[in-house]
């Protein structure tokens, strides 16, 4: 079994403090060796240290990540059982973040890296260099930065 990758590029408007947005959701492919530059999994040392969620996190992330605690939508995408949650929380797999929800169990290695970081963390050396769907992140946070936002990825890990 692979470990995946969730990757979101968010941006707000530099001079504004309105809140952050997730304007792209990416999909990598596996590369042991750029998960390990990006977020120090999978035993290679990350470029720079995790830091956890971002405050402010875009509404599409943060719908990615959490799961919403209710027992009569359980069965639902998105939701859990409070036993769940309860059992889940005892065992160490997560932890609330609000009266009704979770972060998602199956999820860690949550960081988040402007474009200096992730461009650093990708250009990394590595046995193979930066695969184009690496390089496609850097481009869109380029984009957005060029056209006047600030840009940040916001990336977890699932296995």
């Amino acid at each position: 079994m692979g470990v995946d990758i969730h990757c979101f590029v968010e941006a707000r408007w530099r001079d504004d403090d309105a809140g952050w947005q997730s304007v792209a959701q990416f999909d990598l492919p596996r590369d042991r060796d750029a998960f390990g530059r990006i977020a120090g999994i999978q035993g290679v040392e990350a470029v720079f240290p995790a830091r956890g969620l971002p405050p402010g996190l875009g509404y599409s992330a943060d719908k990615a990540c959490h799961l919403w605690v209710a027992d009569d939508m359980a069965e639902h995408q998105g939701w859990c059982s409070r036993a769940e949650a309860e059992k889940w929380i005892a065992d160490g797999q997560t932890q609330w973040v609000e009266p009704n929800r979770i972060l998602d169990p199956d999820f860690f290695g949550f960081t988040w890296l402007t474009l200096s970081e992730w461009s650093s963390a990708i250009e990394a050396p590595a046995p193979y260099g930066a695969g184009v769907e690496y390089l496609a992140v850097a481009g869109a946070m380029k984009e957005l930065e060029r056209g006047g936002y600030l840009s940040r990825v916001v990336i977890w890990f699932d296995a």
